[in-house]
């Protein structure tokens, strides 16, 4: 019985040794600054839009995998005055790395910072963000109903929060000849 239990707390060690040995090893190894092309691609493809990441991209792994971004510029739809519908300074998002294996989605405080949001309204009525709605609903009516139902989705979702540090927002509306604009705002929730 003493042999048996030394093989498992042996087995055990070397799994948690593998994990550290994982966790230190995988920011070394894998550099999310190769997949700005691909996530940009991605964003145009499911957009229309163009997004630019100036910033480096940096990960964290334990016990919360995480992504911070460093000045990133979200394009504005066609015909609206302003070149970017948001642009951040830097963003920080956070997701629990053991609760995803149990399909639980828990995301600690995302953080926002310098950002910019330019809402708009043309004169025809038509919004910025018109396009984005389109294009997701879109996508919803074009996937098949095998697709749906392929696996379950996510159990839980838990925000711890969101920051927003910096922040300005405009609203200009042509229809009604309205602009208003909030500056220095900082919201925690």
């Amino acid at each position: 019985m003493g042999k048996l239990l030394k093989i498992i707390f042996s087995l055990l060690g070397l799994l948690v040794l593998l994990l550290v040995v994982a966790i230190v090893v995988l920011p070394m190894v894998v550099d999310p600054n190769d997949y700005k092309d691909e996530i940009t691609a991605a964003v145009k493809e499911k957009t229309g839009r163009t997004l630019e990441i100036d910033g480096d991209i940096s990960l964290s792994v334990f016990p919360w995998l995480g992504a911070d971004i460093g000045p990133t510029r979200l394009g504005n739809a066609a015909g609206f005055d302003a070149a970017h519908m948001a642009s951040m300074e830097a963003v920080e998002v956070r997701v629990k790395l053991m609760p995803l294996l149990s399909k639980k989605l828990e995301v600690n405080t995302v953080k926002l910072k310098g950002l910019t949001l330019n809402l708009a309204k043309n004169a025809q009525g038509v919004t910025n963000w018109a396009d984005l709605v389109e294009a997701a609903d879109k996508e919803d009516e074009a996937k098949e109903p095998e697709e749906e139902d392929r696996g379950e989705g996510l159990k839980d979702l838990a925000i711890g929060g969101i920051e927003i540090v910096d922040a300005q927002l405009v609203w200009d509306d042509r229809a009604s000849g309205a602009r208003y604009e909030v500056n220095d705002l900082s919201l925690t929730t």
